[in-house]
C-alpha cells in the first residue's frame, strides 16, 4: 500500500518538511492530521539496521521460534486428546434453559456492544443496547474522539464479522478516521437489523439485583444536553437475566494535582480538542504542552505539528512508549510472514516474562520508539501502531522526560530523572493521559442495599462479577481485537446462563482467585496497571484454556489468520452445544396473546406459516400489530396464523384449565403438536 497522488491542500499543511499532502476521500480533498496510509519503505530520517544487526536479531527470533515449535511437539499429544474430549463435552452438553427466554442489556454503544447485540439477535436471545450519547460509535463518537482521530491500525482488523467495510482491499489496509468508523458503526447496526434494538440518550446510572430471582433492573437517566437530572425523568427497565457492561473509554482520565487551580492557562484532555479548539489554538498561538506519549499523546503532538502556522508545542514524556510498525503488522510480503512470526512468539514470550518479549520484539524489528527505551520499558507497550510517516514526524518534535509533580501559575513544574525540577512555561496544557471506562459511574446495589465491590477482587472466567453475579464485563475479556470480540462476550454470556450449571457466588469467587490475568470491573484491559498488556493478554488466553472456554486448536488457527494471513475472524469458542437443541421458550407474551405455537423443525410437512386468513380476522389482527413485534422470540407464523389458531384453541384451551392447573410452556408445545396432527390450521 502506497500513499496515492494527490496535490498539497492549501489547509492544514504542515510546517515540517514534506508534510505538505492530503488523501482524496469520497471525492473531496481531506487535509492530513494523521495519516490515513501507510508507507511501507523507510523514511529519510529513520535509523535502519545494519546487516549484521539484522542477522543477530532474526537468529535470537528463530532459536526462539524453534524452541516454541519443539516444546508444543512434546505437549501436541497431550494438548490433541484434551482438545477432543472437550469439543465433546460441549457439543453434546444439554441446555438448561432456551436462550429465547434470556433477556439481556447492554452498556455501552460503541463497537463490541453493537458487535454483542448482533451475536444475542442471532441466537434469538431478547438483548437492548443503551447509549448515553445520541448515536452509537463509543470512543469515536463525536462527543468522545479529538480532532484527527483515526484508527491505530488498518480497517481488516477493526471490521464486524460479515460486514467488511469495503471490498477493495487498499481500502482495508488502509487506516479509516473517527467520522468514518462512527459512520461504518452506525451502518452496521442497521445493516444487521439490530438498529431498533438501540436506546440512545439513556445514561445507566444504577444496577440492582434481585436475589430471589437472580436478575437485575437498571436506572436509567436521560443524556440529552440540557434535559433536568431529577427522579422524575429517570426510568427503570428489567427485569433482565445479565447485564453487560461494554464501555472501555467513556470517561476522559485527568490527574490531580494540589495546585492545579494555580495555574492560569486552560487545562485540556485529549479528548477535549475537536476542530473548533484546535483551530482556535492554532490561530491564538497557544504555547501548548502535550502531557503523555501513548496513542493520543503522539497524535496530539503529530495535529499541532503538522498544522500550518503551528504553535508552539512541547512534549513532556515521563518513559517513552513503544509501538509497533505498520508494515510489520500489515505487510503482505514474503517478508512479511516472518515479521507475522515474530509478533506470534512476542505475544508467547509475555507468557513467560515481558523482558524476553521485549528483547524479541527490538531484536526482530518490529517495533519502534521515539526516543531510547529505559529499563523496563516493555510495561509501556500499549498495542500501538506507528506507520513510517509518523515515526518520520515525530523524530523531529523536541520532547522533555520528567514527571509532572506541580502546577505553578506560568506552567508545569517538571521533575526529571536526575531529581532536579524545572519549570515548563505554557498557556495551554493537553493531557493525554488515556480513560476509564466509566464502570465506577455505576450504583451497584443488592436488593435496595448498595454493594462496594472489592477493587482487588477478580471476575469469574474474565467477565462476571462474582458478588453481582447479573453483570458482566466485556471490557475485560479481551478474546480478540476490534469488534468480533463482542461476539466472544455474547456467547459467553449465552453459555453462562443456559448451559452452565448454576453455582452459588462463594464458588464463582473462588474460581476467579485462581485466575492468572488481573482482570477486575474496575478497569480496562486497554489501562490495566498491575502487568504490561502483552502479558495480561497472554495469562488472559491461558485461563481461558485451561477453564475450557477458549479451545487451544482455534486459538492457534486464529493468531495464524491474524498475524500471517492478515485477516480476522471471530475467535471459535464451541461453547454452545451442537448436538442438543435448546428446549421451548416458557416466556409469556404481554397483552394475552399465545406463545409461539411450534418451532421450525416441529411445523407439520406441507403446512405454509405464510398463509392468509379470511377478511373476517382483520379486525382483530390490527391490534395485535399495533403491539409491537413479538417478544416471546422469532415467530414463525404471522399473527393473523396466531390469532386464528388462539381462537380455534380457545374451546380446549378453556376445558384444560378447568380439569387442572396450568400447564408450563413445554406441555402446552405438546399440545399445540398434537393438534397440528388433526388440524390443517396449525
Amino acid at each position: 500500500v502506497r500513499m496515492r497522488p494527490s496535490t498539497p491542500s492549501t489547509t492544514g499543511v504542515a510546517s515540517l518538511p514534506n508534510m505538505a499532502r492530503s488523501h482524496a476521500t469520497h471525492g473531496r480533498e481531506i487535509p492530513l492530521a494523521i495519516t490515513p496510509l501507510s508507507k511501507f519503505e523507510q523514511v529519510d530520517g529513520e535509523p535502519s539496521r545494519s546487516c549484521l544487526v539484522a542477522f543477530a536479531g532474526w537468529s535470537v527470533v528463530a532459536t526462539c521460534g524453534l524452541l516454541t515449535v519443539a516444546v508444543v511437539m512434546l505437549l501436541s499429544p497431550f494438548l490433541l486428546v484434551g482438545a477432543t474430549v472437550r469439543w465433546v463435552y460441549r457439543a453434546s452438553a444439554p441446555y438448561r434453559r432456551s436462550p429465547e427466554d434470556l433477556r439481556i442489556a447492554i452498556i455501552g454503544g460503541g463497537w463490541a456492544g453493537v458487535s454483542c447485540l448482533n451475536r444475542l439477535r442471532e441466537l434469538r436471545v431478547d438483548a437492548v443496547l443503551f447509549e448515553q450519547n445520541d448515536d452509537l460509535g463509543g470512543t469515536f463518537h463525536r462527543a468522545n474522539r479529538y480532532h484527527g482521530q483515526q484508527l491505530h491500525g488498518p480497517w481488516w482488523i477493526s471490521s464486524f464479522d460479515k460486514h467488511p467495510v469495503s471490498e477493495d482491499q487498499d481500502v482495508q489496509d488502509g487506516k479509516g478516521r473517527g467520522d468514518e468508523v462512527q459512520a461504518y458503526v452506525r451502518r452496521v447496526s442497521t445493516q444487521s437489523g439490530v438498529h431498533d434494538r438501540v436506546k440512545v440518550n439513556s445514561r445507566v446510572t444504577k444496577v440492582d439485583m434481585d436475589t430471589a430471582s437472580s436478575t437485575a433492573t437498571i436506572m436509567i437517566e436521560d443524556a440529552r444536553e440540557g434535559a433536568p437530572t431529577v427522579p422524575a425523568r429517570s426510568s427503570t427497565e428489567g427485569p433482565f437475566d445479565l447485564v453487560i457492561f461494554a464501555s472501555m473509554a467513556a470517561n476522559p482520565l485527568m490527574p490531580q494535582l494540589e495546585n492545579s487551580k494555580a495555574f492560569r492557562g486552560e487545562q485540556l484532555h485529549s479528548s477535549h480538542v475537536k476542530t473548533d479548539v484546535f483551530e482556535r489554538l492554532v490561530a491564538q498561538q497557544k504555547r501548548i504542552v502535550v502531557v503523555g506519549g501513548s496513542k493520543s499523546g503522539t497524535d496530539m503532538v503529530l495535529l499541532f505539528a503538522r498544522a500550518k502556522g503551528a504553535p508552539q508545542v512541547q512534549w513532556l514524556v515521563r518513559e517513552p512508549y513503544t509501538f509497533y510498525r505498520y508494515e510489520a503488522l500489515n505487510s503482505r510480503t514474503f517478508y512479511g510472514l516472518f515479521e507475522g512470526v515474530a509478533i506470534i512468539l512476542h505475544f508467547v514470550a509475555s507468557l513467560l516474562a515481558p523482558s524476553l518479549a521485549d528483547h524479541i520484539a527490538w531484536a526482530a524489528g518490529i517495533v519502534w520508539s521515539y526516543a531510547k527505551p529505559s529499563r523496563g520499558a516493555a510495561s509501556r507497550f500499549a498495542l500501538g501502531i506507528q506507520d513510517a510517516a509518523q515515526r518520520h514526524d515525530l523524530l523531529r518534535v523536541p520532547m522533555t522526560r520528567g514527571s509532572v509533580v506541580d502546577m505553578a501559575p506560568g506552567g508545569l513544574v517538571v521533575k526529571a530523572a536526575d531529581g532536579s525540577s524545572t519549570l515548563l512555561e505554557c498557556d495551554v496544557v493537553i493531557w493525554a493521559t488515556g480513560y476509564r471506562s466509566g464502570f465506577h459511574h455505576l450504583s451497584l446495589m443488592r436488593d435496595g442495599q448498595p454493594v462496594t465491590l472489592d477493587p482487588d477482587a477478580k471476575l469469574y472466567r474474565h467477565m462476571i462479577v462474582p458478588a453481582l453475579p447479573v453483570l458482566g464485563c466485556a471490557h475485560a475479556l479481551f478474546t480478540t481485537f476490534g469488534p468480533v470480540r463482542g461476539i466472544n462476550a455474547a456467547d459467553f454470556a449465552v453459555h453462562h446462563l443456559c448451559v452452565q450449571a448454576p453455582q452459588r457466588e462463594e464458588a464463582l469467587a473462588r474460581h476467579a482467585a485462581w485466575h492468572l490475568a488481573p482482570s477486575r470491573a474496575q478497569e480496562s484491559f486497554a489501562w490495566v496497571r498491575r502487568t504490561t498488556i502483552l502479558n495480561y493478554m497472554g495469562l488472559l488466553h491461558l485461563d481461558l484454556v485451561l477453564d475450557g472456554i477458549v479451545p487451544l486448536v482455534p486459538l492457534v488457527l486464529h493468531l495464524l489468520e491474524i498475524f500471517i494471513f492478515r485477516r480476522q475472524r471471530p475467535l471459535a469458542l464451541h461453547l454452545l452445544p451442537k448436538w442438543r437443541t435448546p428446549p421451548p421458550s416458557t416466556r409469556e407474551v404481554p397483552g394475552g396473546a399465545p406463545p409461539p405455537l411450534l418451532p421450525r423443525h416441529l411445523i407439520p410437512a406441507g403446512y405454509d406459516v405464510n398463509q392468509d386468513s379470511d377478511a373476517a380476522d382483520d379486525e382483530d389482527t390490527s391490534d395485535l400489530e399495533k403491539g409491537g413485534a413479538c417478544v416471546a422470540g422469532p415467530c414463525f407464523a404471522p399473527w393473523r396464523t396466531r390469532r386464528k389458531a388462539s381462537t380455534t384453541t380457545k374451546s380446549a384451551s378453556s376445558a384444560t384449565a378447568a380439569a387442572g392447573p396450568r400447564r408450563s410452556g413445554r406441555d402446552k408445545v405438546k399440545a399445540y403438536s398434537g393438534m397440528a396432527k388433526s388440524q390443517p390450521m396449525v
